[in-house]
């Protein structure tokens, strides 16, 4: 069964005033999307999602205090997140997402709107950005050159990681890895993303098997 979605004529979602940690996103073209800032590789078919963040819940409540855990998000902020995160809304031929926080992947910094040409991705949560090395692979528990495309782990450098799993009391559980740590992960998990024109990988902490002691 396919997942609902909110249509619209009479109601325009950015009217919407989220409640906790929604985060409603304006989604631009999807077909821009997969053309530019992200992009399906392999025998990878799960769609990503960029979007615009035009309105942002108050937070959510801490249990044992009762203070507001604000959102790390603002107005006008780029988030990315899978596609088949939180609810789809389409109002007048737009569509928007309302997301939960810790859905939510990276922070994007977009230079060009219409063109999606991303500048930089800050990793959320538990999220780690990787520079994939494409010439080595991990495959069986040996390091093999010059990859077969269905070999089940590859190699790559943190480039950069997120702020830690929240917990409902609003404390971050740090991820374990670091910038310029060689890392094996699994192959396809995550986003390949475009940076300035360069392909990055961002994956989950989950992700990963092992970082390279030997260098």
């Amino acid at each position: 069964m396919g997942r609902s979605v909110f249509e619209s004529k009479r109601i325009d979602p950015e009217s919407l005033s989220p409640i906790e940690d929604y985060i409603l996103l304006k989604i631009p073209d999807r077909n821009r999307v997969s053309e530019a800032g992200l992009l399906l590789v392999g025998g990878e078919k799960t769609a990503r999602l960029i979007g615009e963040v035009v309105a942002i819940g108050p937070g959510t409540t801490d249990p044992d205090t009762g203070a507001r855990i604000p959102s790390v998000f603002h107005i006008g902020d780029w988030a990315l997140c899978m596609d088949y995160m939180g609810q789809e809304m389409n109002f007048d031929g737009h569509r928007y997402q309302m997301v939960r926080e810790h859905g939510f992947w990276a922070k994007c910094q977009v230079v060009q709107a219409e063109r999606l040409e991303l500048t930089s991705c800050m990793p959320l949560n538990d999220y780690v950005l990787l520079k994939r090395e494409e010439n080595e692979t991990l495959e069986g528990g040996r390091i093999i050159l010059n990859p077969d495309r269905h070999a089940a782990g590859a190699w790559g450098k943190v480039i950069a990681v997120g702020n830690g799993r929240r917990m409902p009391n609003g404390e971050r559980i740090g991820v374990a890895v670091r910038p310029q740590d060689r890392v094996a992960f699994i192959r396809h998990a995550g986003a390949v993303i475009k940076i300035r024109k360069e392909e990055y990988r961002l994956v989950s902490e989950g992700d990963i098997y092992g970082v390279c002691e030997d260098e």
